[in-house]
């Protein structure tokens, strides 16, 4: 499982920080241990509650060989 940071969840997804707490507020997945690491769970998430970035949350996964 690879862990992806809040800077690279940001640059891959093309959305804000306040965007991003805003999913965790939301039930988005992250690694317990840190709220600002975000791992595959995290981007299955967004494919299935994010239809608009479900594209460039593929393409973060598939880079990441997740």
């Amino acid at each position: 499982m690879k862990i992806i940071s809040m800077k690279e969840m940001i640059r891959g997804l093309d959305v804000s920080s306040t965007t991003l707490y805003n999913w965790i507020d939301t039930d988005m997945p992250v690694e317990r241990r840190d709220p600002n690491l975000f791992n595959d769970k995290s981007l299955k998430w967004v494919i299935a509650n994010k239809p608009d970035k479900k594209d460039l949350a593929t393409k973060m996964m598939e880079k990441s060989n997740v």
